[in-house]
């Protein structure tokens, strides 16, 4: 579940840039174009028209993209996300320290746990059950890698992912298409 969000996380907060990023450069074209004071033609791939017209288009072009950054919030959509793998965190702490708990204690321990999963879990923004697969399928790689790199210290991230793929090539698959009962 962490790794799901951190990847949301990650990638909602790379859409962001991008967009910023490109409001700012077509902002900035836009003021040149203002300031430039020229009437002169502006040929722009197979098109050419006047500087006024350009700025025209450009200032349009910023305008939807603002408002499809309103919109898809996407630095919102990061933040939820990032609370998500640090409430998770938190919790997934909290489980390991149970298996240190006294006998005694594991029973009220177990109950306090229980309670912090679900309030943790009605509070966090859910994973698109779209990308669950996905998702899942990337941590579990994420953590075959991690156990690669474990037992060979000087291997390269790139290494893992190869000597992975490799030995997924080379394992049979004992499952038949569903329903097939095999």
């Amino acid at each position: 579940m962490i790794t799901m969000h951190a990847d949301l996380r990650d990638r909602a907060a790379r859409r962001g840039r991008g967009l910023t990023v490109g409001i700012l450069i077509a902002s900035t074209i836009s003021a040149v174009l203002a300031f430039s004071g020229t009437e002169e033609k502006i040929r722009l791939l197979m098109f050419e028209a006047s500087s006024s017209v350009w700025l025209g288009v450009l200032g349009t072009a910023v305008f939807i993209a603002s408002l499809i950054d309103l919109v898809l919030n996407h630095r919102g959509v990061a933040d939820q996300h990032s609370n998500a793998v640090g409430r998770l965190s938190e919790l997934k702490l909290e489980y390991g320290s149970f298996s240190q708990a006294p006998a005694e204690e594991k029973h009220q321990a177990l109950k306090y746990l229980q309670q912090r999963y679900s309030e943790v879990m009605s509070t966090i923004a859910p994973i698109p059950e779209a990308e669950f697969n996905r998702l899942k399928a990337k941590h579990l790689r994420k953590v075959e890698i991690s156990k690669i790199l474990s037992k060979f210290p000087g291997e390269s991230v790139r290494g893992a992912e190869r000597r992975l793929k490799s030995r997924l090539k080379e394992q049979p698959t004992n499952e038949g298409p569903p329903g097939s009962g095999s």
